[in-house]
């Protein structure tokens, strides 16, 4: 076959998916009690995680995809997901999983579907019920340049989860992340190779520091990395990309979801349905955080740090990110007490 030159750009000028969502965040953030929510909403579909787009956001910002190769590799998949979604090909029934449609109370609707027709059927329906579509990503904030870029007026909203550094940087070190990048086949981050070893895409540039690290100085650095990445391509946002992104606190959202699902729902035009308020219940939101939990995390972690002998360069670093991010997100919270 002949090659495509170079000066070629490629493209997807079709559009089918126009109302987007993505659902970023970092481990144990939120991404699980927002994504089911999302899709209750009155033309929510079932939320999906298509690494695609990850990877294509990865791959760009590692310099190993131009962006006009993600930005149509992103369309394309939009508009596959959306139209699969529509005649219920590749929906997960697996009852167990939290991404399955039953999971998310949305089973009868993907049941009914599999017997309307595809085609052009397909894309009358989408023009007629303007579904949501919500794509969860994983702590890709800092690379999502191209889905900003690709989707442009489709993307109605970028929810970034995220949660105190004590608990992420805890649920971080206790999943071992750092040992099992290259090496567990079930996880599937991108990778790549330097003369340091084998590491995830998010220690570009600063692998050989980070290979000098213990496990839990690891945890916190990364971390810290992620927070000070994001904060970082906020700042490089347009204002009109800024308009789009929405960070919702954990401690805030699962104690008093109402009023960020009046803001998702307004900035949407769409409302909640008696499915929201089902999966609400099941996810037990508005719940009550334990009491004196955060009192608790801090003394759990105050020993976690004396037992792995964490460096004292780690310790402020992180002593640095609880308070940035309590003074950020929590100078109003209040955490229950006995």
């Amino acid at each position: 076959m002949p090659e495509i030159e170079n000066h070629r750009t490629v493209l997807r000028t079709q559009q089918m998916a126009r109302e987007i969502v993505v659902v970023d965040g970092l481990p144990n953030s939120g991404k699980a009690v927002m994504a089911p929510l999302i899709s209750t909403l009155k033309r929510g579909e079932l939320w999906h995680m298509n690494l695609t787009y990850d990877y294509c956001c990865i791959l760009n910002g590692l310099g190993k995809m131009s962006l006009d190769a993600a930005r149509t590799m992103i369309n394309l998949n939009s508009d596959l997901d959306l139209y699969q979604h529509m005649i219920s090909r590749y929906t997960n029934f697996r009852k167990t999983d939290v991404s399955s449609a039953q999971m998310n109370l949305l089973a009868q609707k993907y049941l009914t579907r599999l017997k309307k027709p595809d085609g052009d059927e397909v894309v009358k329906r989408i023009r007629k019920e303007r579904p949501i579509l919500p794509i969860m990503t994983h702590h890709l904030f800092a690379m999502s340049e191209p889905l900003f870029d690709a989707l442009g007026n489709r993307l109605k909203l970028f929810i970034c989860n995220t949660r105190h550094p004590l608990w992420l940087v805890d649920y971080w070190f206790q999943r071992k992340w750092d040992g099992r990048a290259g090496k567990d086949p079930r996880e599937m981050k991108m990778c790549f190779k330097s003369r340091y070893g084998i590491f995830p895409w998010y220690l570009a540039g600063w692998e050989g520091e980070y290979s000098r690290l213990g496990p839990l100085d690891k945890a916190v650095r990364v971390i810290a990395h992620f927070f000070k990445s994001f904060d970082q391509h906020y700042k490089l946002l347009h204002q009109s990309e800024r308009r789009k992104v929405f960070f919702v606190p954990f401690e805030w959202f699962v104690t008093q979801p109402l009023p960020f699902l009046t803001e998702i729902t307004a900035r949407l035009g769409t409302k909640r349905t008696a499915l929201t308020s089902k999966m609400m219940a099941r996810l037990d939101v508005p719940r009550k955080l334990p009491k004196n939990a955060l009192d608790s995390q801090k003394e759990k972690m105050s020993a976690l740090m004396k037992r792995e002998s964490i460096s004292k360069r780690s310790e402020e670093i992180l002593e640095s990110l609880c308070n940035d991010y309590e003074r950020k997100y929590l100078a109003a919270f209040r955490w229950p007490s006995n």
